[in-house]
């Protein structure tokens, strides 16, 4: 029968991963003896009957074999024979590679046929085994460790020399030093530094540069590295660079690193703690230690607003024999509250193609708008996204629902990059810590001693305006610097994890004094003045204007409370629905009995005028409504004392007291509502002239349609306050304004404006390229407003663009 074989190779000794071979990287894998247990595994068609199966018999005569068929080495050993039924089998493999030099060595354990021998062999077994360079440990005077010496190594165009160093224990980084011989035309050399992590890839872990070399000069490059893992260092000349060359390179390893007991994975400070005490360590040699915190980046996590489980019908989507395909879309609410750029990531399942679990992954953000502004996949990289809300959706691929059905809540990191790094003190002592004086500045450490320092807190106001509790910084401690080329703090860096503690509360403000209060006051005063024999008599007349003060104080406190809890029902009524018509009939009737008591109360006003104006499109725009907002917006202008608040906030005036800063308060609360209720009523004419042109009926020629100053006026007073040719929430306005006065540039010019803006809400984006539009139409430029037509659906889709 048609037969393949399949290998697995697992250490004879404990357990492990099993691997398709026998691979020997690290020093202590080759040092010593090993043996392997290799396990071999017919496999037939699925489709085959079990007679084929059964029929299953190979004689397999094993051999070792050297790298191209050489003479078999002597350093790997395996039974002569394997007896093969359907059934998996085991053989053993014993490797002694502790007598072999310096390099890269290889051979092959191969199985034959053993009734027919000049057959190609049924399978092969890789032996890859590599003998690391060992790094002399001894510390020469004056605390140094010797460097490593390679080469002088030849070169000719395409030449790569290959050399496997052991990294010493407890090295973090490592300083190579190229020397080019005296040759007469620059050369262009190529670097890689390699070393492979468990879980990691190996470009995680890889240094690779390209540097051009004049002859008898010199390069420096510092690398991290990693100690006790074998460093794969490839050295080789460009093809394109022609000419014969040599180079002598020297490596110099360096390590200055935290204890185990501090560091854990990384370095976390927890600001409502304080400080964080680490010991740093140069197990190496004598090091230069200058600690340096910065934080790069604040994360936070959200979980799914959304999620939809659904099969893929499609033939596109459909597996062999019929399997389904499951889709899982995952719907995720992000606020951006400062612009910058954002990263969205999965830890658990990102980074991870090949040997990951799901068939796929994809992750797409949008706008307020639902325009598509950036698209992640397995390996997330940052987007720039602006101010305002935008979502995320993420998609999810297997064919087991089971396994999706687990991931319906599966939260995301999502990760800014700060626009700056943010500086986190680094402290000699304790006492520094507590105190705040000055940081630790350079130290050399010598080999084998212990430093200990004191990491943060970092002051409430170095961080960021959007972070806050649940959210962390992150980035790197740096501690060693570099002894050669131009110095600086080395490659090699701790991470850094700072969590967020909870805002300091402000203090609350001292209260203002109240009638029955003052009264007492005045009361205490009276009574220090009086006579002994009138004591009584006075003690008895103070308290009694105290009740008569408290009580009119407290009868004012439940009629405001009951005033702001009507003025909240009023809020929460919804006019239109199922219950319209008799909500609509409390609504009038609780608004009635309000302004009579509270005819001037400026939050009655401003909340009737959000109500009207925030009814049905349909009932909105029409003469009823358009003049009920203009009604209400009248009434709030008329509750404000305009001149008295424009000398009060023209004047500057203290803040010291807190009934400064009330008052201060106080007067740019009016100002907001006059604003809003001036700005609500321009809109408000605006719209009861076009409905007057529209359907030119009398009724809509009303005294405030009809009359071509009121909006004139509303406009000039509005402009009194707020310059609506630069501010953005007044753009559309200012345009309308503009055009109704024929001036169509200028109209123009505040769109554009309006719109280059990042502060222009994503919602109101629609609406000002909508009335851009109209207004190329109205100055005729009819190609460029198609243009701008046709574009509309690409920037305000209606609907998110599929994955």
């Amino acid at each position: 029968p048609d037969v393949r074989y399949e290998l697995s190779v697992a250490v004879a000794e404990g357990s492990g991963r099993k691997g398709r071979g026998i691979y020997m990287r690290q020093a202590h894998e080759s040092g010593r003896p090993a043996s392997y247990t290799v396990t071999v595994t017919p496999c037939l068609h699925e489709d085959a009957p079990n007679t084929a199966r059964l029929s299953v018999e190979d004689r397999v005569l094993l051999q070792v074999e050297g790298a191209g068929g050489s003479y078999p080495p002597s350093w790997v050993s395996c039974p002569s024979t394997l007896l093969l039924h359907h059934s998996a089998r085991t053989f053993e493999v014993h490797v002694d590679a502790s007598g072999l030099p310096a390099g890269l060595h290889y051979a092959e354990v191969v199985g034959y046929d053993g009734g027919e021998q000049w057959q190609r062999p049924l399978f092969r077994l890789p032996v890859t085994v590599v003998r690391p360079l060992k790094v002399p440990t001894m510390l020469q005077p004056g605390g140094t460790l010797p460097d490593v010496q390679l080469g002088p190594l030849s070169f000719s165009p395409g030449t790569e020399h290959r050399m496997f160093i052991d990294v010493p224990e407890g090295a973090t980084w490592a300083e190579l030093v190229l020397r080019a011989g005296p040759h007469d035309t620059p050369k262009v050399f190529l670097i890689r530094a390699t070393q492979l992590h468990p879980g990691k890839s190996y470009r995680d872990t890889e240094m690779r540069t390209q540097v051009t070399m004049s002859g008898s000069s010199e390069y420096v490059t510092p690398m991290s590295v990693i100690g006790g893992a074998t460093l794969e260092l490839t050295l080789a000349q460009f093809w394109s660079s022609l000419g014969d060359s040599t180079l002598s390179a020297e490596l110099a390893f360096h390590g200055v690193g935290i204890s185990s007991s501090s560091s854990g994975c990384g370095v976390v400070v927890d600001g409502g703690q304080g400080t964080k005490p680490i010991v740093v360590k140069a197990p190496l040699r004598n090091e230069k230690v200058k600690p340096e915190a910065k934080l790069n980046s604040v994360k936070w996590s959200v979980r799914p607003s959304e999620s939809q489980l659904e099969p893929l019908a499609t033939p596109r989507d459909t597996l062999p024999d019929g399997r389904v395909v499951y889709r899982l879309l995952l719907s995720y609410k992000l606020n951006v509250a400062e612009a910058g750029k954002y990263k969205i990531t999965l830890p658990s399942i990102n980074k991870q193609i090949y040997d990951g679990v799901l068939e796929a992954q994809m992750s797409m953000i949008y706008d307020a708008n639902k325009k598509l502004v950036a698209v992640g996949d397995a390996h997330p990289e940052y987007s720039a996204l602006k101010k305002g809300d935008h979502t995320v959706r993420l998609m999810l691929r297997h064919e087991s629902q089971e396994l999706l059905e687990k991931m319906k809540n599966l939260a995301v990191v999502m990760r800014r990059k700060l626009d700056s790094p943010v500086s986190v003190p680094v402290y000699a002592s304790a006492r520094d810590a507590v105190q705040g004086n000055g940081g630790a500045g350079e130290v050399l450490l010598r080999a084998g001693d212990s430093l200990p320092l004191f990491v943060g807190p970092l002051p409430d106001d170095k961080l960021p305006k959007d972070v806050g509790p649940g959210k962390t910084l992150s980035g790197k401690l740096s501690l060693g610097q570099l002894r050669k080329g131009s110095g600086g703090a080395a490659p090699s860096a701790i991470s850094l994890t700072y969590l967020v503690p909870p805002a300091a509360e402000k203090p609350p403000a001292a209260p203002a004094a109240t009638p029955a209060t003052s009264t007492t006051a005045a009361t205490d005063k009276a009574e220090g003045s009086q006579q002994d024999n009138g004591k009584g008599v006075a003690e008895s007349a103070a308290g009694s204007k105290a009740a008569g003060a408290a009580k009119s104080s407290g009868d004012k406190l439940l009629s405001e409370a009951v005033r702001d809890a009507k003025i909240k029902v009023l809020k929460d009524l919804k006019l239109d629905g199922p219950d319209g018509e008799a909500n609509t009939a409390l609504y009038s009737t609780l608004l009635a009995e309000l302004l009579a008591e509270h005819p001037k109360h400026l939050p009655l006003l401003t909340e009737h005028l959000k109500k009207v104006d925030s009814v049905p499109q349909e009932k909105r725009n029409t003469v009823a409504g358009l003049q009920a907002i203009v009604a209400a917006a009248e009434g709030v202008v008329g509750a404000i004392e305009t001149r008295e608040l424009a000398v009060c906030l023209a004047v500057k005036c203290s803040e010291d007291t807190a009934e400064d800063k009330a008052a201060r308060k106080e007067a740019e609360e009016r100002k907001t509502a006059l604003l809003d209720a001036l700005h609500r009523k321009c809109t408000a004419l605006l719209d009861l002239e076009a409905l007057s042109a529209k359907q030119e009926q009398a009724a809509a020629g009303s005294a405030a349609a009809g009359n071509p100053d009121a909006f004139q006026a509303a406009f000039a007073e509005l402009r009194k306050w707020v310059d609506t040719a630069a501010e953005v929430q007044y753009a559309l306005l200012h345009s309308k304004a503009e055009a109704r006065a024929k001036r169509y540039a200028g109209a123009l010019r505040a769109l554009d404006k309006a719109l280059g803006d990042d502060s222009c809400k994503p919602t109101s984006r629609k609406e000002l390229t909508e009335q851009r539009i109209a207004l190329l139409g109205q100055a005729g430029w009819a190609h460029i407003a198609a243009v701008e037509r046709n574009a509309l659906h690409a920037r305000f889709p209606t609907d998110y663009a599929p994955f």
